[in-house]
């Protein structure tokens, strides 16, 4: 078999190729025959070793344009026009293409794959031989109009038997552009004839809003009277109003300006249910409306406090000695009873005093018993929000050295609550000097007893009094 036919059955079967992929991205219709232009440059190398070693041809550099006319979308017959150089040390070589092919150029959305596949005549200098090209690309369809993309591209030339070569064969990668005409506008689509005008209808008096009052008689022809209708003749189809726009009509709404919220009264219509003694449980729930449920609320009767009989803030149910004012105690059976502090009377009251040295605020380790059962009660006892610590004195000495010390004296009670654990929010100091004595101060006695600390339960007020 010769080179020429060797060349021949290699473009037979790039056509082949292409016209068996044409049933899978042909549709079956015609489109108008259309020009198109394709051109590429670009560059590669030679492939055949007879050109490499003996003509000392390494790369190449090519260039086609290629006119067309696009027969059935997207079938393509093209002229072919293609320049090839080889550049080497003894100059360069040269082969052109005059002939023609096929190219296949299906539409992908963003650009076309392509297809083709040329043959004709190849002039090298003064000879004329059988000369093929096959390209496969990808074009961008930058502009309905314009095309680029990159094609790869293989080209053979027939060997000549006067040179003893065999066929040159050779690459390229290279830049294509395509120019297509641009599309034409679709057809302009005539508007429909407009339809005929209706039949005139007997005017009929209207309902606008559908409130079963006719318009001529409805003073709000607009708004619909709704399920309750304004009473008043003036008003007839109207709404009847409601100010506070509760769902509840003024004309039944005891409370017009005022909604009646998520928890309406039941006595009366409109308003929002009190509560009397703002305790946070509604009145219509509150089995004890006019006494605060307080922090220790009675489980069983909603808004009332529980029993305590004693007032010393610690329910019956828990409490010892339920008759017997007393303090929190961590032994069951003596919680609740007299100890060496109990809450009677708005008062955190001490069986003894609190003992300071001479003249000075030092607490002495005798009272710190005394002291830490105040601290127990405190913070076991979150009824007693706040707690003001008092310190006094006798009228011996100076009253304003008197009224300092006192100060001093309650400022370290304080602290040392405040060390047992009770919060420093719940407790103030004040020192009152000798301004209030409990007796008088002619005697040692009396003295002694106006020297002393106290504990006013000052939040909630009267806590532990029985009122």
């Amino acid at each position: 078999m010769t080179s020429i036919h060797r060349t021949s059955l290699l473009f037979l079967s790039v056509a082949s190729i292409a016209v068996a992929s044409l049933p899978t991205v042909l549709e079956s219709r015609a489109s108008a025959v259309e020009p198109i232009l394709n051109g590429e440059v670009g560059g590669g190398s030679v492939l055949s070793s007879d050109q490499r070693n003996k003509l000392d041809y390494g790369s190449d550099v090519q260039a086609s344009i290629r006119p067309g006319l696009v027969l059935v979308d997207p079938l393509v017959l093209e002229l072919a026009v293609s320049g090839w150089w080889f550049p080497s040390s003894a100059g360069y070589g040269q082969a052109t293409m005059f002939g023609g092919g096929l190219r296949l150029e299906p539409d992908l959305g963003p650009g076309r794959l392509v297809i083709d596949g040329h043959a004709g005549l190849g002039r090298t200098g003064s000879l004329s031989r059988f000369m093929f090209d096959a390209g496969l690309g990808f074009e961008w369809s930058l502009t309905p109009s314009f095309g680029l993309g990159p094609t790869v591209r293989y080209a053979q030339l027939a060997s000549s038997s006067s040179d003893g070569t065999a066929d040159a064969k050779f690459w390229s990668l290279a830049i294509a552009v395509t120019l297509r005409p641009a599309p034409s506008p679709p057809p302009r689509e005539e508007p429909p004839a407009p339809p005929p005008p209706p039949p005139v209808a007997k005017p009929v008096p209207k309902d606008s809003d559908k409130d079963g009052i006719l318009d001529p008689d409805d003073k709000c022809p607009n708004e619909p009277a709704g399920a309750h209708p304004d009473p008043s003749p003036a008003r007839h189809g109207c709404p009847a109003p409601d100010s506070d726009k509760d769902g509840v009509t003024d004309d039944v709404d005891k409370c017009p300006q005022e909604a009646q919220g998520p928890f309406p009264d039941p006595e009366k219509p409109g308003c929002p249910d009190g509560d009397d003694d703002h305790d946070g449980v509604y009145n219509r729930e509150d089995q004890c409306r006019h006494e605060p449920a307080g922090l220790t609320p009675d489980p069983e009767r909603k808004g009332c406090p529980a029993a305590d009989r004693d007032h010393d803030t610690i329910p019956d149910a828990t409490d010892a000695c339920p008759d017997k004012p007393g303090a929190p105690n961590a032994d069951p059976k003596k919680n609740g009873c007299p100890g060496l502090v109990l809450i009677d009377n708005g008062q955190i009251k001490i069986n003894k005093p609190v003992f300071f040295a001479t003249n000075k605020d030092t607490i002495l380790k005798k009272s710190a018993p005394l002291l830490n059962a105040v601290g127990f009660a405190l913070t076991h006892n979150a009824n007693i929000r706040k707690v003001l610590v008092e310190g006094h004195t006798d009228n011996k000495g100076k009253p304003d050295k008197n009224l300092d010390l006192s100060q001093r004296r309650a400022d370290s009670v304080k602290a040392w609550l405040i060390q047992m654990g009770v919060e420093a929010e719940r407790l103030d100091s004040k020192g009152f000097g000798d301004t209030r004595p409990l007796v008088p101060n002619t005697t040692s006695k009396g003295r002694g007893a106006n020297r002393r600390v106290q504990f006013t339960i000052t939040d909630p007020a009267n806590l532990g009094s029985g009122q």
